[in-house]
């Protein structure tokens, strides 16, 4: 059993805090004037004794089995790749299995296909043929926003049953009404159970952030060879690039090195280094739309050079994450993006058995000579990701649903999800946590979040919060930590919080973007690989605003100055 959690003081008292619930009650953010289709199931007759409750009927904590009689629940979710490595489904991970056995409710998992979850996810949306939990980007991922798939009626306001049927994460919500306001939308109503950190609870007003998960990363080994430093600015980077093009640092006497490799449109992402962003984003107090920015063109021009004189993979668009992986470990990348441990940490340790002089580090995010490094990774800002599993308005077992994903902010879903099993991939020395030798030193050569994976979702994303004590042991080779100080150097001045539409304002502003963002990412490749040349970029921009970007920004800025007050 994990220690008592050590919660923050609360900021108000729970009278003032269960706010957060009765902001419903009335007026325009009256729980009836939004969709409440009546959950298809309820919970067992056993249910309610089976935990103790509140005067008004309101579980004080879950109590297990959740039911009785077993029932299966349907849950899309993207199964993430360090599982995939040894798992077929989340049905084969030790802490999920624990969790059927221990709630009485057997999940049919529901993975789409490696490189289509939004595809997948589309298609689900548009044939209203929900799974009865749907793990999604509802802030980022779904045009519209979670107030858009509420308004048709396609997840379920989840108010009540936060209120009377998820003790967990109702006390989180009471004792930090913070975390509150960054879950639930402008009209009051919570809708999905996210993941997050407990060391975001205490953001400052300088936005520090809690860790980072993700930057750029660099061969250290050539650019000794190149004679250079670990660059930072847009010049440098240019400077060393080149020298991985020209001065053969694989040392194998070929011109096969590729300086810069990506996937897709993940080439986006140097857009950061003009302070701008592939989506919306905050300079000061105004709400701006990176592809439409007149730095964008900036952007583009220097990934136009880069991508004119072999600096940047010209199959960068094509690349799959095999491609990708066969590039680095093969020796002739010389750059990329990617996570901490899934990226870094496992090339790190693949790249000591096939090459052992081989050293990768991490970057300070990019910036043009002048400007500064931005950080636009809001989960290392906000303590409610973007990432959270919402209840389909078809689910049948609705309460049941609840209870389930509220025991991941439980003391014992802490310790399964993040650790996963006693004994096997964890020891409890009086509440300290640690990695067993089979997870830090695998028998069967997996990286450390491989061999985790196996038993917790706690190397991933969850609906969980992220124990800080874990992230400390997963960071655990130099180079993960020299990476992580380097990318925290980022200001996040510039990340749009958690803001959320009102109904008609996300219908409309889902008309716009889908047409917006399909045409940015189309042109997007075809400018930088000079398809389309960028004597055309003023049609671009003319074209956005005749799809309406303008309306939508002004609808963003309007949302945007709602969140500051609420």
């Amino acid at each position: 059993m994990m220690t008592k959690r050590r919660w923050l003081a609360a900021a108000l008292t729970l009278s003032l805090a269960a706010s957060a619930f009765s902001a419903c009650s009335s007026g325009k953010g009256s729980a009836s004037s939004a969709p409440q289709p009546a959950p298809g199931g309820s919970a067992p007759a056993s249910s309610a004794a089976q935990g103790e409750t509140e005067a008004d009927g309101a579980l004080t904590e879950l109590h297990f089995p959740i039911t009785e009689k077993p029932i299966t629940l349907t849950w899309f979710y993207e199964l993430d790749g360090k599982t995939s490595v040894t798992k077929k489904s989340y049905g084969e991970v030790a802490a999920y299995q624990k969790l059927e056995e221990l709630t009485n409710i057997h999940i049919e998992w529901q993975h789409p296909p490696v490189g289509q979850t939004k595809e997948q996810f589309n298609l689900m949306m548009a044939s209203a043929d929900l799974a009865d939990i749907v793990f999604y980007d509802w802030r980022n991922g779904y045009p519209g926003g979670a107030t858009k798939a509420l308004s048709e009626n396609l997840i379920l306001p989840l108010n009540d049953l936060i209120e009377k049927y998820s003790p967990n994460i109702r006390r989180v919500i009471e004792e930090k009404p913070e975390f509150g306001k960054d879950l639930r939308t402008d009209e009051g109503f919570y809708y999905c159970y996210p993941g997050g950190s407990y060391e975001l609870y205490q953001r400052s007003a300088e936005l520090k952030p809690a860790f980072r998960t993700f930057g750029w990363q660099i061969r250290q080994d050539w650019l000794d060879k190149v004679g250079l430093d670990v660059p930072e600015t847009m010049d440098e980077w240019y400077e060393v690039l080149t020298a991985f093009k020209t001065q053969d640092p694989n040392g194998n006497g070929q011109a096969d090195e590729i300086p810069l490799i990506h996937k897709g449109n993940d080439i986006n992402q140097w857009l950061r280094a003009w302070g701008s962003y592939y989506g919306f984003y905050l300079e000061g107090d105004t709400v701006k739309f990176g592809p439409y920015d007149p730095v964008y063109r900036d952007f583009l021009e220097t990934m136009n050079q880069w991508y004119s004189e072999g600096l940047l993979d010209v199959d960068y668009v094509t690349t799959d994450g095999k491609q990708f992986d066969a590039k680095v470990s093969g020796s002739i990348a010389g750059a990329w993006t990617g996570a901490t441990s899934g990226t870094l940490g496992r090339f790190v340790q693949l790249m000591k058995e096939k090459e052992p002089t081989a050293k990768i580090t991490g970057t300070v995010q990019p910036y043009v000579s002048g400007g500064k490094p931005y950080n636009f990774d809001g989960a290392s800002f906000y303590p409610v990701e973007a990432h959270g599993a919402a209840i389909s308005a078809k689910c049948k077992y609705a309460v049941e649903a609840a209870q389930l994903l509220d025991f991941g902010f439980s003391e014992e879903g802490d310790a399964l999800y993040n650790w996963g099993i006693e004994g096997e991939s964890y020891t409890n020395d009086n509440g300290v946590f640690t990695l067993t030798e089979k997870i830090t030193n695998n028998p069967d050569g997996l990286s450390l979040d491989q061999a985790l994976a196996q038993y917790a979702p706690g190397a991933n994303n969850g609906v969980m919060f992220n124990s800080n004590s874990l992230w400390n042991q997963r960071m655990w080779l130099p180079e993960q930590q020299e990476a992580v100080s380097r990318w925290s150097v980022g200001s996040g001045e510039r990340i749009l919080p958690p803001i959320s539409l009102l109904t008609d304002e996300s219908s409309k502003v889902a008309d716009i973007m889908n047409k917006v963002n399909t045409y940015t990412d189309e042109m997007l490749n075809k400018f930088i690989m000079g398809i389309v040349p960028l004597s055309e970029f003023d049609d671009y921009v003319k074209n956005i605003q005749d799809m309406g970007i303008e309306e939508a920004l002004v609808i963003e800025q309007t949302a945007y100055e709602r969140y500051k007050n609420r």
